[in-house]
């Protein structure tokens, strides 16, 4: 009797179990839908930080170099006394001395346009020349010679292309104004001969070279 009991009992509580609803899965917190999106976005995110970094080792690209046009140097002017200006002629002459021998001479040709105290150009000659030629810019010029000692000094005494020598340096020949020379471009003057020692003490300019 306790032994029907009991089975009875067992078979009350199986068909129970067995009757009971099935205990239903764990419901998942976020849908597969959201977590798809949530990683799209992190990615999303994660790829535009990459692209703003600059990396440590980045090196800055050089300056671009500017050219300069090259800048012409202009010429240094010079202090050392006038120079003749291109285009140039030439006058050339005979020399003489109002005595045996004939020393040393200095002729100088002083530009007109600045005269006594302007422009002139020289040149020196020994004993054994007997003529004298001077290249000059193109102008008029007084012609001048000037006689020295053995040692350069000016010995006082001047000899000018003058009136009287175009006179024939006769004792008629009173005149011994100086003869302005014009000099063109290319030319040559010649039979300029600075032969008037005979003129008045004071009728040309004092020797130039202090």
């Amino acid at each position: 009797m306790k032994k029907s009991i009991a089975f009875g009992f067992l078979l009350l509580v199986l068909f129970a179990a067995a009757c009971a609803p099935a205990a239903s899965p764990p419901q998942p917190t976020q849908s597969i839908d959201e977590v798809v999106q949530q990683t799209f976005v992190a990615l999303t995110v994660q790829a535009a930080l990459a692209a703003t970094q600059v990396p440590p080792t980045a090196t800055p690209l050089p300056p671009t170099p500017t050219i300069s046009a090259p800048v012409e140097a202009s010429p240094s002017p010079t202090l050392d006394g006038p120079k003749p200006l291109k285009p140039e002629g030439g006058i050339t002459g005979s020399l003489s001395y109002p005595s045996e021998g004939r020393p040393d001479i200095m002729v100088v040709a002083f530009s007109t346009q600045y005269y006594p105290n302007g422009n002139y150009y020289f040149t020196f000659t020994t004993p054994s020349q007997g003529t004298y030629e001077m290249v000059l810019p193109q102008g008029e010029y007084y012609i001048v010679a000037y006689a020295l000692d053995p040692m350069g000094n000016p010995m006082g005494l001047a000899g000018g292309y003058t009136q009287a020598v175009l006179c024939g340096l006769s004792v008629a020949c009173t005149d011994h104004s100086l003869i302005p020379v014009p000099v063109a471009a290319g030319g040559a003057m010649g039979e300029i001969d600075p032969a008037d020692w005979y003129a008045p003490e004071g009728s040309f300019p004092p020797y130039p070279l202090k």
